[in-house]
């Protein structure tokens, strides 16, 4: 691994091999020495597990059907200021779309129905339908899977899978991957 900034290598065994601003022939501290954490590559990211590597899984989680390569696809990563657990809850919480995403909301009202949540194996399945109160006008479906610690595909429209990763207790790292479908812009 080199770090592109100052050319700092290190060894899988989290050994750092290389500080080219001390000189190639300087004796490396061993307090530059990383702790080795499991790394997966798949769909074109790196996946890092922070846990106990005993309990790292073989695969990065991901959905059957979806492409796995970001060739096509629209993609765009930022910072939010919340833990990653609470970031789960506001995906999973779809009351909260045509308030917070409301020039995504197509007009849809903020009721609900129906809703439907269930659970099979290691992925949560979020259905609904955002409608006005009278039920007329616009409404807009949702159908979004759920894999925890942090993967989520919305299929609406515009396919998006969102992806966390925990930078510290109070805030995560997003990216969003969508999926254009022919004739419909991203």
């Amino acid at each position: 691994l080199e770090c592109p900034f100052h050319g700092f290598r290190w060894a899988e065994s989290g050994r750092c091999t290389l500080t080219p601003c001390e000189g190639r022939d300087t004796t490396i501290s061993r307090r530059l020495d990383a702790r080795p954490l499991p790394v997966r590559e798949r769909a074109g990211l790196v996946w890092m597990w922070w846990g106990d590597p005993a309990t790292a899984s073989s695969e990065p989680p991901w959905f059957d059907g979806l492409a796995e390569s970001p060739a096509g696809t629209t993609t765009t990563s930022h910072e939010w200021p919340l833990s990653c657990p609470r970031m789960m809850e506001a995906i999973l919480d779809l009351h909260h779309f045509p308030f917070v995403h409301a020039p995504f909301a197509r007009g849809a009202g903020p009721r609900l129905d129906p809703y439907r949540a269930v659970l099979d194996g290691d992925v949560i399945h979020v259905e609904g339908r955002l409608r006005t109160e009278s039920g007329t006008g616009p409404s807009q479906d949702f159908r979004t899977r759920v894999r925890f610690p942090a993967v989520m595909l919305s299929e609406t429209k515009v396919p998006v899978i969102v992806l966390g990763a925990p930078i510290d207790e109070r805030r995560v790292w997003l990216h969003l991957r969508f999926y254009p479908r022919p004739g419909v812009s991203p």
